[in-house]
């Protein structure tokens, strides 16, 4: 066999087998998603409504840090506190899409009502010990508690202008 023909079968068959392997590996994070978010997810709610209520109490007149969190279907509202602007940010989960979408509504005015805009969605992906990692403004987040710090600070930062 001419070795351009044999070099070239040698490299169909290697991109053959790192396609596979590539799929099956995509095939298993997906699974472990699949499995794992609805827990971890659920844990960041609760540490966001827990740590909301900490802020009340340790700070009950500051209102810039007297949020309201508010459940929904697969997530919840975040209201920011305090003077305007005041953010809301809405988080649910997406299994389907592998991610938490993300949209935010600011408050000007409290007479205003403002079209909630989309927010770069926090990305799950699987690390190499199969932990869940949650990519969120240029930070990476393996716990329910980082996690939810980080969404928290977000909306902090409006009230904090």
């Amino acid at each position: 066999m001419d070795p351009l023909v044999e070099q070239s079968k040698k490299n169909s068959e290697a991109g053959v087998k790192r396609r596979d392997t590539d799929a099956a590996v995509r095939l298993l994070n997906a699974a472990i998603i699949d499995e794992k978010t609805p827990v971890f997810w659920s844990l960041v709610i609760a540490r966001v409504t827990a740590v909301c209520g900490e802020f009340r109490e340790e700070l009950p007149n500051d209102f810039r840090y007297h949020l309201s969190p508010v459940p929904q279907l697969n997530g919840f509202f975040l209201h920011g506190g305090g003077r305007l602007p005041r953010c809301i940010l809405s988080a649910q989960l997406n299994l389907i899409a592998r991610r938490v979408d993300l949209s935010e509504r600011i408050l000007y005015a409290r007479e205003d009502d403002p079209i909630p805009q989309l927010v770069s969605p926090v990305a799950i992906t699987v690390g190499e010990k199969e932990e869940l990692i949650f990519r969120f403004q240029n930070g990476s987040f393996d716990t329910p508690d980082d996690l939810a710090r980080a969404l928290i600070k977000y909306v902090l930062k409006f009230s904090n202008l």
